[in-house]
Protein backbone atom coordinates (compact mmCIF):
# COMPACT_ATOMS: atom_id res chain seq x y z
CA UNK A 1 0.00 0.00 0.00
CA UNK A 2 2.90 2.32 0.63
CA UNK A 3 4.08 1.88 -2.96
CA UNK A 4 0.60 2.70 -4.30
CA UNK A 5 0.42 5.80 -2.09
CA UNK A 6 3.83 6.94 -3.29
CA UNK A 7 2.83 6.40 -6.92
CA UNK A 8 -0.42 8.32 -6.54
CA UNK A 9 1.27 11.21 -4.75
CA UNK A 10 4.12 11.35 -7.27
CA UNK A 11 2.19 11.13 -10.53
CA UNK A 12 -1.58 10.83 -10.68
CA UNK A 13 -1.56 10.33 -14.45
CA UNK A 14 0.70 7.28 -14.13
CA UNK A 15 -1.49 5.86 -11.37
CA UNK A 16 -4.58 6.20 -13.58
CA UNK A 17 -2.73 4.61 -16.51
CA UNK A 18 -1.66 1.66 -14.34
CA UNK A 19 -5.25 1.22 -13.12
CA UNK A 20 -6.66 1.31 -16.65
CA UNK A 21 -4.07 -1.16 -17.96
CA UNK A 22 -4.72 -3.50 -15.02
CA UNK A 23 -8.50 -3.34 -15.44
CA UNK A 24 -8.19 -3.94 -19.18
CA UNK A 25 -5.93 -6.94 -18.64
CA UNK A 26 -8.30 -8.47 -16.06
CA UNK A 27 -11.36 -7.98 -18.28
CA UNK A 28 -9.52 -9.45 -21.28
CA UNK A 29 -8.30 -12.46 -19.26
CA UNK A 30 -11.80 -13.13 -17.92
CA UNK A 31 -13.33 -12.79 -21.37
CA UNK A 32 -10.78 -15.11 -22.96
CA UNK A 33 -11.29 -17.69 -20.21
CA UNK A 34 -15.08 -17.50 -20.59
CA UNK A 35 -14.78 -17.86 -24.36
CA UNK A 36 -12.45 -20.87 -24.00
CA UNK A 37 -14.83 -22.62 -21.60
CA UNK A 38 -17.76 -21.92 -23.91
CA UNK A 39 -15.85 -22.98 -27.03
CA UNK A 40 -14.26 -26.18 -25.71
CA UNK A 41 -16.65 -27.38 -23.03
CA UNK A 42 -19.97 -25.93 -24.14
CA UNK A 43 -22.99 -24.62 -22.30
CA UNK A 44 -24.15 -28.08 -21.18
CA UNK A 45 -20.94 -28.55 -19.17
CA UNK A 46 -21.31 -25.14 -17.56
CA UNK A 47 -24.96 -25.71 -16.65
CA UNK A 48 -24.25 -29.20 -15.21
CA UNK A 49 -21.11 -28.29 -13.30
CA UNK A 50 -22.17 -24.95 -11.86
CA UNK A 51 -20.96 -24.28 -8.33
CA UNK A 52 -22.03 -21.83 -5.67
CA UNK A 53 -19.80 -18.75 -6.02
CA UNK A 54 -21.00 -17.30 -2.71
CA UNK A 55 -19.72 -20.33 -0.81
CA UNK A 56 -16.44 -20.33 -2.76
CA UNK A 57 -15.94 -16.61 -2.07
CA UNK A 58 -16.72 -16.96 1.65
CA UNK A 59 -14.37 -19.93 2.07
CA UNK A 60 -11.55 -18.16 0.23
CA UNK A 61 -11.94 -15.04 2.39
CA UNK A 62 -11.90 -17.10 5.59
CA UNK A 63 -8.83 -19.00 4.40
CA UNK A 64 -6.88 -15.88 3.43
CA UNK A 65 -7.86 -14.07 6.63
CA UNK A 66 -6.80 -17.06 8.71
CA UNK A 67 -3.42 -17.23 6.99
CA UNK A 68 -2.91 -13.47 7.48
CA UNK A 69 -3.82 -13.79 11.17
CA UNK A 70 -1.42 -16.65 11.72
CA UNK A 71 1.40 -14.85 9.90
CA UNK A 72 0.84 -11.71 11.97
CA UNK A 73 0.86 -13.67 15.22
CA UNK A 74 4.18 -15.36 14.44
Amino acid sequence: HAAAGTLINANLGMAVLVSVVHATAMIAAGGILAWLVYRHLGLKFVSRSWFNLDTFWAVSLILVDSIALVLNLI
